[in-house]
């Protein structure tokens, strides 16, 4: 079962977000850096967890912007927002691609 989504977190994706539904929000079960907000079908909202991933967010949504323009052959999430500043946090939305996570270890170049 999803985690329910922090007040705080919800408020941060909900102004990068506006059109989203709220009722629809989950938070992703992974995620080193961010705290994620999923609002399916629309957008992925990564919200920085701590000073130095805040600092490092704008450098990450230019690679994604180059890597989505290099026209390889599958989806690339882009930015859907500027990276916006929430007191300590940083946050960004991008699109959403459809798809499921693969299981531990499958996929995983040490496995294979």
């Amino acid at each position: 079962m999803p985690r329910p989504v922090p007040a705080d977190l919800l408020e941060i994706a909900e102004a990068l977000v506006p059109d989203a539904a709220l009722d629809s929000a989950r938070l992703a079960e992974h995620g080193n850096m961010h705290h994620v907000v999923l609002f399916p079908g629309v957008a992925a909202v990564r919200i920085s967890k701590r000073p130095s991933a805040a600092a490092d967010l704008p450098r990450r949504v230019e690679i994604l912007r180059a890597v989505a323009a290099a026209g390889l052959p599958f989806a690339v999430p882009e930015p859907l927002t500027a990276v916006t500043a929430f007191g300590k946090h940083a946050a960004v939305a991008i699109s959403w691609i459809d798809g499921e996570g693969l299981p531990e270890g499958v996929g995983d170049r040490a496995v294979t």
